[in-house]
C-alpha cells in the first residue's frame, strides 16, 4: 500500500491536497506513523 492509499484511509479530507501537490510529505509521514502504530 502506497502513501496515497494510506492517506485515503487515514485522512480522506486531505487526499485532494496531496494529489494537487500539497504538503504530501507531511501527510505521508502521518500515515506512515499511523501504520507503524497499528502494526
Amino acid at each position: 500500500m502506497d502513501h496515497l492509499e494510506l492517506n485515503a484511509l487515514a485522512l480522506p479530507d486531505k487526499v485532494a491536497l496531496v494529489e494537487d501537490g500539497g504538503p504530501s510529505y507531511t501527510y505521508a509521514a502521518l500515515a506512515e506513523g499511523s501504520r507503524k502504530a497499528l502494526a
